[in-house]
């Protein structure tokens, strides 16, 4: 049995690693959101609104393949996490080659169903005769790609439970920068849908096949062979992945079926008009979702080992950090939105979109921001069945509440439901859920999450409003550009000193501390 000394040292290298691997995910998507930033206004102008609302709708569309997942993605991250905690080296090969048998077979069966509905979908759209051609062929085309990589991505689940979250974002930054070299070369030479489906495809092959290389260098006992396609692992990894598919399946509902409703209901260029501002507010959720599997992985970890009661204050903790990132966001964008799409991309939409952005933001901190974690912590302790059919009820009432107020409101009715269902779903019955299962109070556990970050946000916020009203329009990029800069600043000096607790906040500044002691050398 350990020391109390040996455990501290245990507990605070893990919050380092915490840290890091965290750190690792925001720089991973801030590069993403940048380059989305750069890129945007080119694809739309080089493809129009037309076209650009229809490659909306194909990604939206793809989505639903990973129904076929059937949650074994997060259960091999799961499992994989507790064999590793228990050092049981041939347990995650197990896992790894029961999981990527299945997978194969649902390669080959995608395949099949691209094949199928790909020429049959353009029907159901509003598709402009024009471009039924290149919806179909990039249907086919991406479909078929996302077949193999389906297989491929399991190892990215693998590196998850590694806790080797360093090695996807490299691995996705670079991805993402070559995509964007691609479509701008691509775009520049008169290219189109297809042409930069292509470059999609490419560096999904490219980037998942990296993944597996790297996962073999994290793990050099990895083995392939039947002979660790185990049926009792199946069953195990099944019964983890059914609830985790029920609430990915559901997820896959609340978050595409707007656009689908809106491509059947309106023309297709309504689809981009929905998505920019839906874009602009995933950015950011990306940055809590990569943070959330690290969560997740650390969960397993702390539960593998007995050790739950850490967990309730993990919860809070990344819960609160997570919905204090949302808050500069939700500041500029909520007051500057307009604006800044307008210069962005033009005055049809800014007519459009802008509207929808403070209602997106301002729920999507809420739940995302604020509870995106306390799913992570319930997928972790493996106590998520009770999540799946939350979302499940939600899933439902969005589809039939979109079915009722997209023909009535349009693209702002469809956000009155989305971001009100998402409300009441993963907002407030979620933590409920999560409280039950640690034994903590609501009140409490919420309280402890929103409450700093929120009274940082109305420090800094007000006085911004304020000046917006004395004539602060945000009307060029160079205003627009201290604005965010100056509220990103001002809000993190603020937030780091009510909302990160004390060890936290002289762990980051260890580690500011070592990076810039490293720069110093290397200069």
């Amino acid at each position: 049995m350990n020391s109390p000394a040996d455990e501290r040292i245990a507990e605070a290298a893990a919050d380092r690693r915490f840290l890091k691997n965290s750190t690792w995910s925001v720089i991973g998507v801030g590069a993403n959101v940048v380059a989305g930033l750069v890129l945007s206004p080119y694809v739309v102008r080089l493809l129009g609104q037309e076209r650009f609302g229809i490659w909306s709708l194909v990604f939206s569309l793809l989505d639903y393949l990973w129904l076929f997942d059937l949650g074994l993605t997060p259960a091999v991250a799961n499992l994989v996490t507790r064999h590793l905690a228990r050092r049981q080296t041939v347990k995650i090969n197990e896992v790894i080659n029961t999981a990527m048998t299945y997978f194969a077979m649902i390669a080959m069966l995608l395949w099949g169903i691209t094949a199928f509905l790909g020429p049959r979908l353009v029907d159901f759209f509003r598709v402009p005769q024009e471009y039924r051609q290149d919806f179909t062929g990039l249907i086919l085309m991406t479909g078929m790609s996302w077949g193999l990589c389906i297989v491929l991505q399991m190892y990215v689940s693998a590196l998850d439970a590694f806790q080797r979250f360093d090695l996807t974002n490299r691995v996705n930054m670079v991805m993402v920068l070559g995509r964007s070299s691609g479509y701008v070369a691509v775009l520049a030479m008169g290219g189109g849908l297809i042409q930069i489906g292509a470059v999609y495809v490419m560096s999904q092959l490219l980037a998942s096949l990296v993944h597996v290389w790297n996962f073999s260098r994290v793990f050099p006992s990895l083995r392939f062979s039947f002979r660790f396609v185990k049926r009792s692992v199946f069953r195990e990894i099944l019964g983890y992945g059914v609830p985790a598919f029920v609430a990915n399946g559901s997820g896959l509902v609340l978050n595409q079926s707007a656009p689908m409703i809106i491509g059947h209901v309106l023309p297709t260029v309504f689809v981009g008009f929905f998505a920019l501002p839906l874009k602009l507010v995933q950015n950011v959720t990306d940055v809590v979702s990569r943070i959330a599997l690290v969560t997740r992985s650390r969960v397993a970890e702390l539960d593998a080992r007995s050790n739950r009661g850490a967990i309730a204050e993990l919860a809070i903790e990344t819960n609160r950090y997570c919905f204090a990132v949302y808050m500069p966001f939700v500041i500029v964008l909520s007051l500057f939105g307009r604006p800044l799409i307008q210069l962005w991309l033009g005055a049809k939409f800014a007519e459009y979109s802008a509207p929808l952005l403070p209602l997106m933001l301002l729920s999507s901190a809420f739940v995302l921001g604020g509870q995106y974690n306390s799913s992570a912590v319930l997928f972790g302790l493996g106590e998520h069945r009770g999540y799946a059919r939350l979302l499940v009820c939600e899933g439902v009432l969005v589809v039939l509440g979109l079915m009722v107020v997209v023909p009535w409101k349009g693209v702002f009715g469809a956000a009155c439901v989305v971001s009100a269902s998402m409300v009441a779903f993963r907002g407030v019955l979620t933590p409920v859920l999560l409280c039950r299962t640690l034994r903590v109070s609501f009140l409490s556990f919420m309280g402890r999450i929103y409450l700093r970050p929120a009274a940082a946000a109305l420090a800094i916020g007000i006085p911004i409003a304020v000046v917006r009203q004395l004539g602060l329009r945000g009307t060029s990029w160079i205003e627009l550009g201290a604005i965010g800069a100056g509220t990103t600043l001002l809000y993190a000096a603020l937030a780091m000193a009510i909302c990160l607790t004390p060890p936290h906040r002289r762990l980051l500044f260890s580690l500011a501390n070592t990076g810039w002691q490293r720069v110093r050398i290397a200069g």
